[in-house]
């Protein structure tokens, strides 16, 4: 229908057909959906980073104990 035919420069209001908010819904859900996947990605990867650190530090730890344990017996 064009909005404009019946007064011209008064543009009439129309209600959003079915298709066009189905789209709209669908476009907000994908967006949201974007966002939720970006933000899950980083906190697994700042998980992954706070695990290998933990596993370093370990091995440092067990690197450091076996260094005092050779000068302790004069290697």
């Amino acid at each position: 229908m064009n909005r404009h035919a019946f007064y011209p420069g008064v543009v009439i209001p129309t209600v959003p057909s079915r298709r066009k908010r189905l789209l709209r819904f669908l476009r907000w859900l994908a967006l949201f959906m974007a966002v939720a996947l970006m933000v899950l990605g980083a906190a697994t990867a700042i998980a992954m980073l706070v695990s290998i650190d933990a596993q370093l530090d370990s091995a440092f730890m067990q690197g450091m104990k076996a260094g005092q344990q050779m000068c302790a017996r004069g290697a």
